[in-house]
Order: C-alpha cells, then structure tokens, then sequence
C-alpha cells in the first residue's frame, strides 16, 4: 500500500488574526510514466461564508506560484471542472507578463490564476495536479516571491481570496525522496538491462515518453543513452565510472562475453541493448559490431580487460559473418 504523504502550507495570519483558507501540497504518487505527481489543494473556510445568503455559500480566487529543485516540471494541470474561471494574475517568475495559467519554459516554475464556482461548504477542492520529471527527490516550494506594492506589476507570490476578502503570504515547501532514481525507469529500485531496454525501445520507436528524456531537451535519442550510461555507471559501479557502449550485459568490461550477446542476435530485428543494438536503430548489426570492437577489452574504469579465452575465434566467426553478409548483398 503507498503510503502518501500530507504537508500542509506555513502561512502567517493577518493582524486581524481570524480564520482564513487553507493551502494544502500532498504527494499524489509515481504515474504511470514514472513520474512524480502533487496534488494542490484549497479548504475554504466556512464561517466566511458571509457576503452572500444563506446556504449560497461564496466564491473563491487564488494565484498561485511553485518553483521545483532537483527535478524539472512535465506539465502542470488545473482542475477546470471545480475552478471555472480564469482570474488574470501577474506572475511573480516573469512580472511583464499578465498570465491566468502556464508552465514557465525553464521548466522549474508554474503560475496559477484561477477561480471558483458559488461554494457552500468548506471541503478541500483539489486545485492544481504538477507532474515532475522522474522519482528522484525533488522539492517544491510555494509563496515567498518579493512583492512590488505600487507597481503595475504588484503580485503576492500566493494569494486566496475567499469572498472579496484576500489572504496573503501562504508559504512553504515540500521535499519527496522516495528512493527513486532517474535511470530506474520500472521502479524496481535499480538501474538495469530493463531499463536501458525500455529506452532504447523508446528511441527505436521515436516515442519521446518524458520519462525518459534524461537531458530534459523534450527529445529522447542517444543523447539520453548517453546520459543513462553515466548515470546507472555511477550508480552501480562509482563515481566518474560510466557504461561503455557495448557493453551488453553491464558488468563494467566490453568483452567476449557482450559479443556473444551481439553473435546471438546478429543481423536480426531488435531494439535491446541486451541483445546487441547499441545504436538504437533498431537492428544488432554491423554498426553496433563496430561499437563493440571499438571498445573491446576496456572497463567502466579505464583499466584495459584481459581478453578472454577464445576471443580470436569468435572475432573470426564475427568476420567471416560480416563478410559473408557484404558479399550476399552485392
């Protein structure tokens, strides 16, 4: 069972000190992308309930504004069924820029301005769902944006207005660390050949799923083979100790035993770096034989392998297949 976490906002009360809104950021899980989701939320209080008749209720409006570390933004969602309106707001990330709702471009901040239906109760409704590039911990952080009072763009970094009546200074934070790590694209808790399979998959057949755009550039291609390599090889082997392509079975050496996956499953259709495409085209072939000798007889550490017995042979099998191969398609 998930154990889902609840942290709720650190505000400061007016000077009138009464009862005012609540501001509420909870884990909502991994989805099924692999990635991070928090769920937003806003009680209305309900003994403020008092501009309008009894058993009406009132209204609600909030700009909102969250900046995330140690991850970066996928995309950010608002819950347009329970806040209809769009109230324009001036964003504290970017204050020349009158917005109602976006996902900056840096992608490390997201501006909400919106509003609610008539309400009558004071449950929690949920507000914003932010999605956050992989598991690895992350923090999100809210509030606290400098003010610029007499100014065209005054903004307060978050803001509810319950009723005609504005709250301010709601601020916080929320850092999420489960373990998670950006190469453990199945959340196994591990950074292995399932993984890098499923990229190359992902490479193969150009889906460019956010979860495994390791370089964050909203591509994923070799660059992100690449920056995988990196980081499962610091994470299993050391730091500044990276996979080397050709390295089928991810043990750290490029040898007789990686062109034995590749001799398996020559001149065949297959999109595995297990099996030996470690280009990511699609085919264990020619191109990823040349990868592999490339590399022969070298380790994640830079410390030449000692070849194996009968490593001349196989090479010559290789060979002699390769030629064999040029010469049927002449």
């Amino acid at each position: 069972m998930r154990i889902r976490s609840l942290f709720l906002a650190l505000f400061l009360l007016p000077a009138c000190a009464f009862a005012q809104p609540v501001l509420s950021v909870s884990d909502n899980g991994i989805n099924a992308a692999s990635n991070r989701e928090w769920l937003v939320t806003i009680a209305p209080d309900s003994s403020l309930f008092t501009n309008t008749p009894v058993g009406l209720g009132g209204s609600l409006a909030t700009e909102l504004a969250f900046e995330v570390a140690g991850s970066t933004f996928v995309s950010a969602t608002e819950n347009s069924a329970d806040w209809p309106f769009e109230n324009p707001g001036f964003n504290p990330f970017n204050v020349q820029n009158e917005v109602t709702f976006g996902v900056e471009s840096t992608s490390t901040t997201v501006f909400a301005a919106l509003g609610t239906n008539v309400l009558t109760s004071g449950n929690a409704i949920n507000t914003l769902v932010i999605e956050t590039l992989g598991s690895a911990s992350t923090t999100l952080s809210w509030g606290g944006q400098t003010l610029l009072p007499g100014t065209p763009e005054e903004f307060i970094g978050s803001r509810i207005a319950q009723d005609g009546v504005s709250f301010d200074e709601y601020q916080g934070s929320l850092t999420l660390s489960g373990g998670g790590l950006l190469c453990d694209f199945d959340m196994d808790s591990d950074c292995d050949l399932d993984d890098i399979d499923a990229l190359n998959t992902d490479i193969v057949q150009g889906n460019d799923t956010p979860s495994f755009d390791l370089t964050g550039d909203g591509v994923v291609d070799m660059d992100d083979q690449v920056e995988w390599l990196l980081l499962a090889g610091e994470e299993n082997i050391g730091p500044a100790r990276p996979y080397i392509p050709g390295d089928a079975n991810l043990d750290g050496f490029v040898d007789a035993s990686d062109f034995n996956a590749w001799n398996n499953n020559r001149f065949t259709t297959t999109s595995n770096w297990s099996d030996g495409d470690f280009n990511a085209d699609g085919f264990a072939d020619a191109s990823d034989f040349n990868i592999w000798n490339g590399n022969a007889f070298t380790a994640s550490d830079n410390v030449s392998a000692v070849p194996e017995p009968g490593t001349i042979s196989l090479l010559t099998v290789a060979i002699c297949g390769l030629a064999l191969l040029r010469r049927r398609s002449r």
